[in-house]
């Protein structure tokens, strides 16, 4: 051989041992990218040339059409946990995969949680885009704000889902350094920053699901560190308190501490009790209104009663309520004098009477009390705290104040009741005249809906006169002082629309047949419209005017809005806007009720008002006849 054979090129140099070993060692390695490499490659080409629903199609009859081996060497080439995943989704056996379904992968869970992350942090830099979806303006010439809440609710579908997954990832390590703490004042701080809007109308309130991942997640941390119950909720505190004006559910609180175990409990009780006064926590156990008060009492009434018992004594004048559990305690001793103080200082603080005298119930009805005017259908409490005072005065022999008690607790749970509370009053041992008549102003109030106060009474009308026919059971009186009534308005000089609320419902309620519905459609909706009691007394009315013969005044009150008809047209002056649609409805009635009155008016309005044009459409757009050819 020539010279040029001289040197064999390396490659093909025989090979020592330790090298083929090593070689040996990187072929999987190799193998694997090339695999990974293959399985891009499909999946690319895939993607380029079938839709999704092609591509599911294909993998999942792929994975059903393979046998035994093939599974085998599917699974071989796939990581431990997507492997237990697979198997437990292509299990054969009914039975076992009933028993064990199939559980999202540990990678899944991942996947969701970061898509989650991503989403919550979107939605907070949505809050500061000028044009984003959370600034709002409801007219051109207001000014635009932050719609806080908007984004608070979308953060707690967010949280929701977090929810959902927050075991996992917490157990399993997938996210080891977020805090749910630090996300939520990051969240406080972020909300609408930068925007340039002259208002924001709240500060945002991280809601239910939001505070229940925020304990949820840092329990967990909690219990890792080695930090005890108290010192749990400490941190939250601490974290509420730096949130500045945002704020966190506290009744998520109180569920997550209701279902903490009792040591932890019980642990809870003594910090707050050893920090009580400390400046992180006084503020909010000094409150009865807040949530850790209410908190602090439910712990402390399971594990400490008399720590219940003086937390609850001291805080009465903020909240009447706390007075009951110490008055039930009385009851059931039978220290019924001690008891007394007790239920003066809750009505007290129910009224806000502070210094003024006490308040005797046999005064009025509670219900109508200036100082509960405001508040809505009575809350329970108020009637639990009557029925122990009930309890407590019939047992010291104060039968006068025992009977007006049991009529105010009957009256103000059954107020549109009228049966059960004019059966009351006819079994009550006393009179209780002035209890009465605070409910028959009551019951006048609800039919015809004039609210009025202890200082500007309503008018008596004929609501008063059907209660007072009902106590006594007098058919006759019913009927002569509502025909008395409706001569008294004719008198008093055109005051009908005045009342006209009163008459609609009078009209309503005495037409047994139904005759206006069926005859005076317009003038029916018209009546309807007018009426503004509340519909759960109509019935109960119309019952009492049935047995006592009150439909037999249909044709009078009738009569009385024939007589008047030509007042309830609006005159076409004070429409608002050439708008005179209220005027063009109500002759519409009129023409029902009356068509003589009706063309008197239309009479008058062709030379009044004969340039309004829109007040000539609105009358044609209805069909009403006698129209001037030239409107």
């Amino acid at each position: 051989m020539g010279s040029g054979f001289s040197r064999i090129p390396d490659i093909w140099q025989p090979m020592k041992k330790s090298d083929v070993c090593a070689a040996a060692r990187r072929k999987p390695a190799a193998s694997k990218l090339t695999r990974a490499r293959a399985e891009a490659d499909i999946l690319e080409a895939l993607h380029r040339t079938l839709s999704d629903k092609e591509i599911d199609r294909v993998l999942a009859r792929g994975l059903d059409v393979l046998d035994d081996a093939g599974r085998t060497r599917l699974f071989a080439g796939l990581g431990k946990d997507t492997r237990a995943v697979l198997r437990a989704v292509l299990e054969r056996d009914s039975k076992l995969r009933a028993a064990h379904p199939a559980r999202p992968g540990k990678e899944k869970v991942r996947q969701e949680w970061e898509a989650l992350r991503s989403e919550w942090d979107d939605c907070i830099a949505e809050s500061g885009l000028e044009d984003g979806k959370y600034v709002c303006q409801d007219e051109d010439w207001e000014p635009p704000y932050l719609d806080t809440g908007g984004v608070c609710d979308d953060l707690e579908q967010i949280a929701h889902g977090m929810r959902d997954v927050l075991d996992r990832v917490w157990d399993e390590g997938l996210d080891p350094d977020f805090s749910f703490a630090r996300a939520i004042e990051e969240a406080a701080e972020a909300i609408g920053a930068g925007l340039d809007v002259a208002d924001v109308v709240e500060p945002p309130h991280f809601g239910r699901e939001s505070t229940a991942c925020l304990l949820e997640w840092e329990w967990r941390s909690a219990r890792r560190d080695g930090l005890a119950a108290f010192e749990f909720l400490d941190k939250i505190r601490g974290l509420e308190r730096s949130l500045d004006e945002a704020t966190i559910e506290q009744d998520a609180i109180a569920t997550f501490v209701a279902a903490l175990g009792a040591d932890d409990q019980r642990h809870i009780v003594r910090g707050l009790g050893e920090h009580h006064g400390h400046e992180q926590w006084a503020d909010v156990l000094r409150d009865a209104r807040s949530g850790w008060f209410r908190i602090h009492q439910r712990l402390a009434k399971k594990w400490d009663s008399n720590l219940f018992a003086k937390t609850c004594r001291d805080n009465i004048a903020q909240d009447f309520t706390l007075a009951l559990p110490l008055i039930a305690e009385c009851l059931r001793k039978k220290a019924y004098a001690d008891a007394l103080p007790l239920i003066e200082k809750a009505v007290r603080a129910m009224l806000r009477l502070d210094a003024s005298p006490a308040w005797d119930p046999r005064s009025g009805l509670l219900i109508r009390h200036p100082a509960l005017a405001h508040r809505g259908d009575p809350e329970d409490a108020l009637f639990r705290l009557l029925e122990a005072w009930e309890k407590v005065a019939a047992a010291l022999g104060d039968e006068d104040v025992a009977c007006a008690l049991a009529l105010q607790v009957i009256v103000g749970r059954k107020r549109d009741d009228w049966d059960a509370v004019l059966s009351a009053f006819r079994r009550a041992s006393k009179p209780c005249e002035a209890l009465f008549a605070d409910w028959r102003a009551e019951a006048a109030e609800r039919s015809v809906g004039v609210f009025t106060t202890m200082l500007w009474p309503a008018d008596p009308n004929w609501v008063h006169a059907l209660v007072d026919a009902a106590r006594a059971d007098d058919a006759g009186a019913f009927s002569a002082r509502t025909s008395t009534w409706l001569r008294e308005i004719e008198r008093s000089g055109g005051e009908t629309l005045g009342r006209r609320r009163a008459l609609a419902t009078l009209a309503l309620d005495v037409d047994g047949a139904d005759h206006l519905r069926k005859n005076c459609p317009t003038f029916h909706r018209l009546l309807s419209r007018e009426r503004s009691g509340l519909r759960n007394v109509d019935a109960v009315r119309r019952r009492w005017i049935a047995r006592l013969g009150g439909f037999d005044l249909f044709p009078e009150v009738v009569a009385f809005w024939t007589r008047h008809a030509r007042t309830l047209v609006p005159d076409p002056k004070d429409a608002h806007g050439s708008n005179y649609d209220q005027s063009a409805e109500w002759m519409a009635a009129m023409l029902e009720l009356d068509a003589e009155t009706y063309e008197t008016v239309l009479r008058v309005w062709s030379v009044e008002h004969k340039r309004r044009r829109n007040l000539w459409r609105a009358l044609a757009t209805r069909r009403l006849p006698g129209l001037p050819v030239s409107r």
